[in-house]
């Protein structure tokens, strides 16, 4: 028995569906499903999949308030077309394509997401810039490292935030993407060690076993990446499968962090919490009544 299959096409119909629906939370959890599926029958492709719906369901999550119907209907547009080449390859999936393909997307999409304001300023793609700005911040992951000792330390997230405004503004290469996807993977397992043993004396022991490892690890594939050295694309691809399948084994064992055992969405970036929490608030300010603003 494998995954590539009848049961993956029932989760990716589930997941069209939710799209067709606005119901990005659902994606979210569909695409969830996808990447425990793959942890379970070993399929590195499918996790891959798995793993670039639910990116593209947090990318989309804020627009569940937007009022204006133009970002959302071209998002959406353009996220319909990214999971029907993954249908269409759903036998034979090509993993090399799938990275490309959701590079475009990813430049696109940011571009229909852009506020009034935003798109008068930020014209053009300026991609060499947010990678540039991506090389520094790895070499500051690198230097701080040993910061995440702290169960406190919220570097991860401080680089994810970073990256994600940079490429929602000026657009960024393929190697980016790479960058942001293996420490959003690793970043996803640390969650779960700062929630088990953050408050034992055994945190610093289990970072330096499980975290600090993974980090040289990316690091040195980001290197080969850069100097265009090997098959890149199979290194980046295997160390996002263990890194994938680590976080839903931790899921299996611990579930959400010790919460009642539902499928539930993740905690988004700062950058998509801040888009959604400034899009309740303009309607919310719509709403109230003139004499008491």
């Amino acid at each position: 028995m494998s995954y590539d299959g009848t049961i993956f096409k029932q989760d990716l119909k589930a997941i069209m569906n939710a799209l067709g629906k606005d119901d990005f939370e659902s994606l979210n959890i569909y695409a969830n499903r996808i990447m425990s599926n793959a942890h379970i029958f070993k399929d590195s492709e499918r996790m891959i999949c798995g793993l670039l719906i639910k990116d593209l369901a947090l990318t989309l999550y804020p627009l569940a308030v937007q009022k204006s119907p133009k970002p959302k209907s071209t998002a959406k547009a353009l996220a319909a077309g990214f999971l029907r080449k993954i249908y269409d390859q759903q036998e034979n999936v090509s993993t090399e394509n799938l990275w490309s393909e959701y590079h475009t997307f990813s430049n696109k999409v940011n571009d229909s997401l852009l506020k009034e304001h935003e798109e008068s300023a930020y014209s053009g793609n300026n991609a060499e810039f947010t990678h540039a700005a991506v090389k520094i911040l790895l070499e500051k992951l690198s230097q701080n490292k040993q910061k995440l000792c702290d169960p406190n330390c919220l570097l991860f997230k401080g680089i994810l935030n970073e990256i994600s405004r940079l490429y929602k503004v000026h657009g960024g290469e393929l190697s980016d993407e790479f960058a942001y996807a293996l420490i959003t993977a690793l970043d996803r397992c640390y969650e779960y060690i700062v929630s088990i043993f953050g408050n034992t004396a055994g945190f610093e022991k289990e970072v330096d076993t499980r975290i600090m490892p993974e980090i040289e690890k990316i690091l040195s594939i980001m290197e080969n990446v850069e100097r265009q050295q090997g098959r890149w694309i199979n290194e980046i691809d295997s160390k996002l499968f263990e890194l994938c399948s680590q976080w839903r084994e931790y899921f299996l064992l611990y579930m959400e962090h010790g919460e009642p055992a539902k499928e539930k969405v993740v905690r988004l970036p700062e950058e998509s919490r801040k888009k959604l929490t400034e899009a309740i608030a303009r309607s919310l300010e719509e709403e109230l009544p003139k004499k008491n603003r």
